[in-house]
């Protein structure tokens, strides 16, 4: 698995790049994202990422600066930069630093990937164990199932049934079980793709529970090492099951209300494709307690909640002047017609109408 970070000093920004990037499909996990460049150095040097994607006006340490001692500390590493100027000073030091693409805001989801597969390309000549290269020792059916699987796995992990969990796994595991290839490789196969999966969804419990964070180093050295099939699916649902259990004792023993736990948790996840079930079910409640709950609590329905977040993003996305295509795969709409006509419902007008 290829590393990525992103610096950038606007938020909006480093989650538009989040959003565009093919990152499963090309074997990149981002592993952190930084404000300007002494945030860009100081997880270098604690990541020590494969690609850099950067913004070049930035406040303490500019994008030019950032590059420029970059380049010093470290030689191989792939670079792109982002930026909103046309300028010559920038371009000049990006091409200094052997940049792979300079792309001008706002960002092209094609322009983007583009330059993130010519970054794994010169790194798959590096690096011997990139995803592409594994790709070729097996046939394409199985990686095609392995990917249903872990949005299967991904869906899951989003609420709290333990069952799912063990479903899953045990539906991914038979179908490997059934493979005549190294068990060790492939389960490095499965761990690119299962990996940003486990960190993203269990961001929250990695970040405030030690022992758990140890289980999900552990089993990253593990896999790195070598590992049988068994041994890798008992210590992923290890992980899982345990994030689960945290998830509701810190529930149970919280004296916040759950609504108010419900809304925080909309405020980060709203991007996402996540319905009323799905926080429901996170939160250990039924789906009708909360629906009413939300409602009596906030005066808005809980869908309608998501839908107000989603729209409001929308509008502020587009008075940046981000293409509607970008906007609507950033909330989470897979079908950008589909996007133009909740908008329309929302607001009266198209995305298009409401710019002019």
């Amino acid at each position: 698995m290829l590393k990525a970070i992103i610096i950038d000093d606007e938020k909006w920004a480093r989650s538009i790049i989040r959003n565009l990037g093919q990152w499963h499909e090309l074997g990149i996990e981002i592993v952190g994202e930084g404000e300007n460049g002494i945030d860009g150095l100081q997880l270098v040097e604690k990541e020590h990422p494969d690609i850099v994607i950067t913004d070049m006006q930035m406040s303490n340490m500019d994008g030019v600066d950032f590059l420029k001692t970059l380049k010093d500390k470290v030689k191989e590493i792939k670079i792109i930069v982002i930026s909103g100027y046309d300028n010559f000073d920038y371009m000049r030091q990006a091409i200094h630093s052997q940049a792979i693409e300079y792309i001008l805001k706002p960002v092209d989801a094609v322009e983007l990937n583009e330059a993130l597969k010519r970054c794994v390309k010169e790194m798959t000549l590096l690096k011997s164990t990139s995803t592409l290269a594994l790709h070729d020792l097996f046939e394409e059916e199985v990686i095609v199932y392995i990917i249903e699987k872990v949005k299967a796995f991904r869906s899951v992990l989003k609420g709290t049934d333990k069952t799912k969990v063990t479903t899953v796994l045990a539906d991914l595991k038979k179908r490997i079980n059934y493979t005549s290839e190294d068990q060790s490789i492939f389960v490095r196969l499965l761990h690119d793709y299962l990996l940003p999966v486990l960190r993203e969804e269990m961001m929250d419990v990695l970040k405030r529970n030690e022992e758990i964070r140890a289980i999900y180093d552990q089993l990253k050295m593990d896999v790195k090492e070598g590992m049988l099939i068994n041994n890798y699916f008992e210590r992923v649902e290890e992980l899982t099951i345990a994030g689960i259990n945290h998830r509701y004792n810190e529930i149970k023993e919280t004296e916040k209300p759950i609504v108010d736990l419900a809304k925080e948790y909309i405020d980060v996840a709203y991007r996402e494709e996540i319905s009323l079930s799905d926080v429901a079910e996170r939160f250990f409640i039924s789906k009708e307690y909360l629906s009413s709950s939300f409602k009596s609590h906030y005066g808005i329905t809980l869908g309608n909640y998501i839908l107000k977040r989603k729209m409001e993003e929308a509008v502020k996305l587009l008075e940046k002047g981000n293409a509607h295509k970008e906007i609507s795969k950033h909330l989470g709409y897979k079908d950008v017609t589909y996007f133009y006509k909740v908008f329309k419902k929302y607001y009266g007008c198209t995305p298009g109408e409401y710019n002019s």
